[in-house]
This record gives C-alpha cells, structure tokens and sequence, in this order.
C-alpha cells in the first residue's frame, strides 16, 4: 500500500492537476457555460414552462382522463387568446380571430409578418407569452398524436417495430419528460467526460516512461518486487481515475442543481416531448446513473490504454502521438456511438453495449498480457 500511495502522490502532483483544472475551465468555458447559463433557451422556455405545468397538475404521466382534463386547459386558454385580440385592428384586418387561424396565417409566411411582430409587442410581452404557451401546448398534443400513431412503424425493421409497438400499448409516450432537459444532461454530461478523459490522459501518460527516461526500470527488474511495480501502478492509476471522474462528476452535478429539472426524474425515455425513441424505457434518474457509469466505463478504458503505452513506448513524443489520434477518436467517433446514441432505437440494441466491451476488455487485456509479461522480461526492459 505505500508503494501504491506514493504512486498516487506522483500521479496527482499539483502541476498536473493544474493542467487537469486549466482543460475543465476552457472545457467549460467553450463549450459548457451556455448550458448553464441560458437554460431554457429561446422558446423552448415556454415548453419547458408547460412541461413543469403538466408534471404539478398530473404527475409523470398523463392517463386518458387526465390528457383530456389538459386538452380543455389549452383550449380554455386559446378563447383567452381570442378575447384578447377580438378588438384589436391589426388582427382584424388579417382575419385572424383565432389561435388556430392566428397559426394558418404565420405558417403561409416565408419571414415574419408584419402582425406576428406586432402580436410579439403587443400589450408589453403579455400576448407574447400566452402565445408562446399556446404554442408549446399545441406541440406537445401534435406529438402525442404522432407518437401513438402507428402507420410510421412500417419505415423501421422488424425489432424496431416491436419496441414501438410497444411504446404505444404501454403509453409509454404520455410520460412528461422534455427534450431540453434530457440535452441539458446529455450535452454537459458529454463534455464533463471529454475533460476526464482528457485529465486520465494528463494524470497517467508519465507512469512509467518516466520511470525509463531516469534509468529505473533495470533497477525494477533485478528484484521480484521491482518486477511488481508495475501491477501497484497500474492500480494506483486506476485510484486516481476513479477519483478524478468522482470529482469532475460531483462538479457537474453540482452545476446542473443550478437549474430545477427534479420534477423531470421520473419521466422517461420515450416520452412524446422526447426527440427520438429508445430500446429501454429508463427514467431521466435511471439514465443519469448509465450515463455515470457510462463514463467511469469509458475513464477506466483509456486509463488502461495509457498505461499500456507508456509502458510500451520509450518517448514522450511517440505516446504523444499515438494518444492524440486515440483520443480524437474516442472524443469524436466514440462519443457519438456511445455517448450521443445511448440505447437508441434507430440502431441496433446491441452497439452501445458492443462498444463499451470492446474498449474495456481490449484495454484490460493489453494491460493483463503485459503484466504477465513483466515477470519473464530480462533486465532491459
């Protein structure tokens, strides 16, 4: 356990871990601080706003009595619409009287009409508003309807079908469960594990070619505790990845409590106002802790691929080389079929669980076999 702890010292010294800190920050700073700072975005504030309405007033899940009960809401709100805009000139002039007619007329449109900007000034954002929640609710109703309709299914293959078909019998789709929350995870839980990978690379590309550049390795090898080493650095790298990923994951959670979505984390994958479909049915909750163990999967694979090339590779500027292309290919290719496409309906239900065995047990078997090696080895190295 000493010769582990004072591997661990040498794998989290201050400097590195000051390079770790430094890729969080301009991590954070390129690609996460808008997340943070502008959730909800845009319009999808008045999704948002309804989704969150929904979940007080029904719960996860909408049952037929309750869909109804939200269909009268949003037409009880359309003759407030009407009666706001009854009198007004502009509005009479287009011939618009209506939520409904109010949509045909913006829908015929290339660019924004004279009346769509009047209508976004008009009584100090408060029609603006309303509108904004009619036409949040109006689009949650058009996607439960698309998402039970079962004509669609004939553009998929035959498992697909299946699953959809059951999405449909369960009602799996009438969970509350918006897009822009699942991407508020998905995206900075995807750049949070770009910067782990990035700091194990960091914390453990020097385990051992450090150890050659000073000439250490013909001092291991005369011992049959030198010839150890390399299984107490290997676990003391696994150590520090392990504490590593908890912190920058604790961090992310951290930021993510600065917005609310613990309404959300019972809804689930295949809900209506979800972008796509999934082969399981898992709650936000449910999917944040795959997507956790996703990246420890992911942490733990590239930190035995580094310590098996610094153990093979006699200069920084080689394993340099070959960990750039390795973690371009993780952060782009990998992510995207393993992190972006988890348990995604429109691919095969075995690729994400087929791509997270495949690193892991190539990566654990390099660092097996030269473990094994270790010990026959002469006195080079």
């Amino acid at each position: 356990m000493r010769v582990i702890g004072y591997e661990l010292r040498k794998l989290l010294h201050w400097k590195k871990l000051l390079i770790v800190g430094a890729v969080w920050v301009i991590i954070y700073q390129l690609f996460m601080s808008f997340y943070f700072e502008y959730f909800p975005n845009g319009s999808e504030g008045y999704e948002f706003d309804a989704a969150v309405e929904m979940v007080s007033d029904y719960g996860p899940k909408l049952d037929d009595e309750e869909l109804k009960q939200f269909v009268a809401a949003f037409e009880a709100r359309q003759h407030v619409f009407a009666e706001q805009i009854k009198d007004d000139a502009r509005f009479q002039e287009a011939g618009v009287a209506t939520f409904e007619e109010y949509v045909h007329h913006d829908s015929q449109l290339h660019q924004p009409s004279e009346l769509r900007s009047y209508a976004q000034d008009f009584g100090k954002g408060a029609l603006r508003d309303l509108l904004g929640e009619l036409y949040a609710k109006r689009y949650i109703l058009e996607w439960m309807e698309y998402s039970a309709d079962t004509e669609r299914f004939s553009l998929f293959g035959t498992a697909q079908q299946q699953a959809l078909q059951r999405i449909v019998e369960e009602q799996q789709y009438r969970t509350i469960l918006p897009e822009q929350v699942m991407q508020y995870f998905k995206m900075t839980h995807k750049y949070t594990t770009a910067a782990i990978l990035i700091g194990v690379v960091v914390l453990t590309l020097p385990i051992h070619i450090g150890d050659r550049r000073r000439g250490m390795l013909q001092v291991q090898y005369t011992s049959r505790l030198g010839r150890r080493l390399y299984w107490r650095k290997l676990a003391a790298a696994m150590i520090g990845t392990a504490a590593w990923t908890t912190v920058a994951l604790g961090v992310l959670f951290a930021l993510l409590a600065q917005h609310d979505i613990s309404m959300f984390m019972q809804g689930t994958l295949n809900s209506a106002l979800m972008a796509g479909n999934y082969w399981l049915n898992l709650t936000l909750a449910q999917y944040m802790f795959l997507a956790v163990g996703c990246t420890y999967a992911l942490a733990f694979g590239v930190c035995l691929l580094t310590v098996w090339l610094s153990r093979m590779i006699e200069s920084y500027p080689v394993l340099i080389g070959m960990l750039v292309p390795l973690l371009f290919i993780v952060l782009t290719v990998g992510f995207n079929a393993l992190l972006d496409r988890l348990l995604s309906l429109y691919d095969p239900w075995w690729r994400s669980a087929a791509g997270y065995a495949l690193l892991s047990l190539s990566a654990l078997a390099l660092a097996l076999w030269r473990g094994r090696r270790e010990q026959r080895l002469d006195i080079r190295g």
